[in-house]
């Protein structure tokens, strides 16, 4: 309800005359607009509002039959946000009393004088919009919770299927304070791509988020057999949809529902989404945190078995596996520190000479074998994702586009060659990236920790850990961090892990003990101080204030 918009107001008396001058009186009032419904009697009156509520209602308090104080009470029990201002020719306080006891929000005495009754209008219409303001941020701030807890979910299952660099412990221990547990003795996981992904984002008007809305809904219904663990969108690959699924009895029986589980999917999926899936089953892992050695080599053996886009479901068979190759593909530290060295210095001919060296040994094979590609994995992949992870708080549009399309070659099974000369492109645009970054100056770069901070400060965040993850100096980080934030590096930090705690705080089913682990604090006492520190109050106190 705004402020100018018609009021609808209920007159509840018995006496006709009084009925037409307070209808007079309302119309005479300049500021308002108003919708008048009249009822000669209580009973009247509550069979109207059962059809149809109005915002305010001016109650005579002495009528024949129910009377006013026990229609009061039905109000106050049924219809709690209908504004009443009671009327009578009483002036008894305990009378009155006894009317805003009861619900009343204000209380007029006949004859009613017409500054008072549109002064008292006035205050019943504040309170009303004041109300609805009230329930819409509490709404609004429980839709956010629930992104933001969604979000942190996500964000976490995302870490285990690309292996990121927070130690797989951690992301289970947390998502166990989500009453997220993985406690089966064997899983396999679903990966979901949606073959024409630029049609349906065009038909859905670039609303990814309805698109993976619309699947999850019909693998809710369609899935009768089998029902995945978790499900969550693939961060890096923006067609897709992994699900995850554990049991505990027989391989063989489980796998069969699970397909025809599946293969409803993919039918009801094409038939009322319009929509064509590929589906591709992993290989059977017993441990949650071998989820990404599964999910990265099925993609490359299903691509090199089905390259095209068709629909479908696939399966991963281990006995698929290409021969086991000895060609040695270590990626060693000091590797590691090498290429770090060079990007920061745009040493362009060490780069290039460390990839011909890494690549020589197997560069001569028509297809690169799945154990050197484990190795990869673990390897030169991981020194290039984590270089990525420093940068990527920036548009793509910023982002040099060997970059941007390097997750998609990777899944694209490409020759030693192809492999080779991507990855020298990808490194040599990121260190002439670098070298160029100086364009917004310190600033630039402290935006980007700034960015990696609110997406990452469920992790144990150092000053130091990020000056190596964005290439630049602790002490230079440190105090252009504060230069450009206004804050200390520690003290933004705990502001935003005190933030999403105290929106964790209002959620059902999150316990408090477990809140200071899910926010990146290991000491409970240490987050207790810093909450009451920042917050004016303990941390007991602020859930006990959001409950009300």
């Amino acid at each position: 309800m705004r402020e100018d918009q018609t009021i609808s107001v209920l007159l509840v008396e018995d006496e006709a005359a009084v009925r037409r001058s307070l209808a007079g009186k309302l119309r005479r009032d300049a500021a308002r607009q108003y919708d008048i419904w009249e009822a000669s009697h209580a009973e009247e009156a509550y069979e109207m509002i059962k059809r149809k509520q109005p915002h305010l209602i001016l109650l005579d308090m002495r009528m024949p039959g129910m009377g006013g104080k026990q229609f009061l009470n039905i109000l106050k029990e049924e219809f709690p946000s209908i504004k009443v201002i009671v009327l009578s020719g009483y002036s008894d306080f305990e009378f009155v009393q006894q009317a805003l006891k009861c619900g009343a929000s204000d209380y007029l005495l006949k004859p009613v004088i017409n500054e008072e009754l549109y002064e008292a209008v006035g205050r019943a219409v504040s309170e009303f919009i004041s109300e609805k303001k009230r329930i819409h941020r509490g709404i609004q701030r429980e839709m956010m919770l629930k992104l933001s807890l969604q979000m942190l979910k996500t964000s976490l299952l995302n870490s285990l299927l690309h292996k990121s660099y927070i130690r797989v412990e951690d992301v289970l221990g947390k998502l166990r304070y989500l009453n997220m547990e993985f406690r089966c003795r064997r899983y396999i996981a679903a990966v979901i791509r949606i073959a024409d992904f630029a049609a349906i984002k065009e038909y859905y008007k670039s609303d990814a988020s309805l698109i993976f809305f619309a699947l999850e809904n019909v693998m809710d219904e369609s899935m009768t057999q089998i029902k995945s663990l978790f499900g969550f969108r693939n961060e890096r690959v923006e067609n897709e949809y992994v699900c995850i699924f554990g049991y505990d009895g027989d391989e063989a029986e489980m796998t069969a529902k699970l397909r025809e589980d599946l293969a409803r999917v993919l039918e009801n999926v094409r038939k009322y989404n319009r929509m064509n899936l590929q589906i591709y089953l992993t290989g059977v892992f017993e441990q949650i945190a071998d989820l990404h050695a599964a999910y990265r080599i099925t993609s490359y053996a299903w691509k090199r078995k089905h390259a095209d886009n068709a629909p479908g479901l696939f399966q991963f068979e281990q006995a698929a596996r290409d021969a086991e190759c000895d060609v040695p593909a270590e990626w060693t530290e000091a590797d590691a520190k090498a290429l770090a060295d060079s990007l920061r210095e745009g040493a362009v001919s060490n780069i290039a000479a460390l990839v011909n060296r890494y690549f020589e040994p197997f560069g001569h094979l028509r297809v690169i074998p799945i154990s050197v590609l484990e190795k990869l994995e673990s390897g030169l992949f991981k020194s290039i994702e984590q270089f990525t992870t420093s940068v990527q708080s920036f548009s793509e549009d910023e982002l040099p586009s060997s970059l941007r399309h390097f997750q998609q070659l990777i899944y694209h099974d490409p020759s030693p060659r192809e492999m080779k000369y991507a990855v020298l492109k990808v490194l040599t645009d990121l260190a002439e990236w670098l070298s160029q970054d100086n364009r917004n100056g310190a600033k630039g770069v402290i935006m980007r920790v700034k960015a990696y901070i609110d997406s990452h400060y469920y992790e144990q965040l150092t000053l130091g850990e990020l000056a190596d993850r964005f290439f630049i100096n602790r002490t230079y980080l440190s105090e252009k961090f504060k230069e450009v934030t206004g804050l200390p590096f520690k003290k933004y930090l705990n502001q935003v892990r005190i933030e999403k705690a105290k929106e964790l705080l209002t959620e059902k089913g999150v316990k408090v003990d477990y809140i200071a682990s899910l926010v990146g604090f290991n000491d409970p006492d240490y987050f207790s101080t810093v909450f009451k520190k920042l917050t004016g109050c303990t941390v007991k106190e602020y859930e006990m204030k959001m409950k009300h």
